[in-house]
């Protein structure tokens, strides 16, 4: 019913394929990862782990949430995927990740 969807970092804008994977395998996300996750994937399609002060917290939520809370989080994620993907978010991610990649004669420290 439920998987953990948890980034391996937390950077603004950073989505893996994380949150995807489980829309694909038809799980409810619990989502830790981009702080500006819901400015690209709608809040009713995931748990926001953070909302939660621990595991026991969260599992007591789970365990309250019945088919009813399930179905309307499977049909906004339905919703949400027949969306049609917009090409300026590709362009600025594009942007963001060439932004990284250093020219020959000016190598970049992406740890700064």
């Amino acid at each position: 019913k439920f998987a953990l969807a948890f980034e391996n970092g937390s950077y603004p804008g950073w989505i893996s394929e994380k949150i995807f994977d489980c829309f694909a395998a038809g799980v409810i996300p619990i989502y830790l990862g981009a702080p500006d996750v819901e400015t690209l994937v709608p809040k009713d399609c995931f748990i926001d782990f953070r909302k939660f002060k621990d595991y026991d917290e969260l599992h007591r939520y789970l365990l309250s949430l019945g088919e009813k809370e399930m179905r309307t989080y499977r049909k906004s994620i339905k919703e949400f995927l027949a969306i049609p993907p917009k090409p300026q978010l590709l362009e600025e991610f594009v942007e963001k990740i060439t932004g990284f990649i250093p020219t020959p004669n000016e190598p970049r420290n992406i740890f700064k």
